[in-house]
């Protein structure tokens, strides 16, 4: 299952794995509008994965994993509307 997150909650769960994280709430917004993290919006807001996030900032930025992961979070949106 993914953990699909908003910009805020992924910011909170990273200071939650790392207390002292580097990445801030405008960096992670920054990534997702220039198009590093596959993201989906829902109204005003940028939904991510958070694995995907984790696996851009590891450094091992798998393109294809991440777009299997953005297509099913996409198909399983369609299937709740």
């Amino acid at each position: 299952m993914t953990r699909i997150r908003t910009l805020a909650q992924a910011h909170s769960a990273l200071k939650e794995m790392d207390a002292k994280t580097a990445v801030t709430p405008n960096a992670l917004r920054r990534m997702v509008i220039s198009g590093q993290i596959p993201y989906t919006k829902a109204g005003k807001k940028y939904l991510i994965d958070l694995d995907v996030l984790l696996e851009y900032l590891k450094g091992s930025k798998p393109a294809q994993a991440a777009q299997e992961i953005t297509n099913s979070f996409k198909s399983s949106l369609k299937r709740l509307n």
